[in-house]
């Protein structure tokens, strides 16, 4: 500021004014300061818009935000539900509590359309999914097909958690014998609930549900 008096009182010389002290302010751009040195003559330029006042400030144009709508990824069917049909009902309402949950599940019903073909269908839903819930009751375990999936997650090494719907000789007799011996399963045998699918047992599948999905997902390749 000591600057800017010393040049000012040397370009005037012995002819300075406030007013001219006030236009030198305004060149070097301090519209506020010559305002305030001679507030009558700033207001008297405002009223009748001298080219001396402060100029406009600018407005920046403003750029409306435009948020892109994107499509939600497709749930992946985490889960293949093995099951005999003589319990439908109830694994319909499990596959609705894992996709509640965020897992995605493979369900016959749910997947097949007409012209499939049913091993087909069955192959790529295992070979695609992380763990295999069995659904275990004496009819499943004496079904061709459902054997036929035991078989093949045995093969691909695929984890299963078995769940026991109905009372059953543990390890069942037959094919699926040695696949489930050393298996540790879910005793769901004794609910007697329209909805079996809640309570400590339901959170411990989740659990294991969780603990492969997650396995599969560090072991996979980038």
């Amino acid at each position: 500021m000591y600057q800017i008096l010393m040049t000012w009182k040397e370009k005037e010389g012995p002819s300075v004014t406030m007013d001219s002290l006030g236009g030198t302010l305004q060149e070097l751009g301090l519209y506020e300061l010559a305002s305030a040195l001679n507030p009558e003559k700033a207001e008297a330029d405002e009223k009748d818009g001298s080219s001396g006042s402060k100029p406009p400030t600018p407005t920046a144009r403003v750029q409306p935000i435009v948020r892109s709508v994107e499509t939600p990824a497709k749930q992946e069917n985490t889960v293949f539900l093995s099951y005999q049909w003589d319990h439908q009902d109830r694994v319909l309402l499990l596959h609705d509590r894992l996709q509640e949950r965020g897992y995605g599940c493979w369900m016959d019903i749910k997947q097949m359309g007409g012209g499939d073909s049913l091993y087909q269908m069955m192959d790529k839903g295992i070979r695609e999914a992380k763990v295999v819930v069995s659904c275990v009751t004496p009819p499943y375990v004496e079904s061709p097909n459902c054997q036929d999936e035991v078989a093949l997650a045995r093969t691909l090494k695929m984890p299963i958690i078995p769940v026991m719907l109905e009372k059953t000789t543990w390890p069942p007799p037959g094919p699926m014998s040695i696949p489930f011996a050393q298996l540790l399963y879910i005793n769901m045998a004794n609910s007697q609930d329209d909805d079996p699918w809640k309570g400590p047992l339901f959170e411990e599948l989740i659990r294991m549900i969780e603990y492969f999905v997650l396995d599969a997902t560090d072991g996979s390749p980038d």
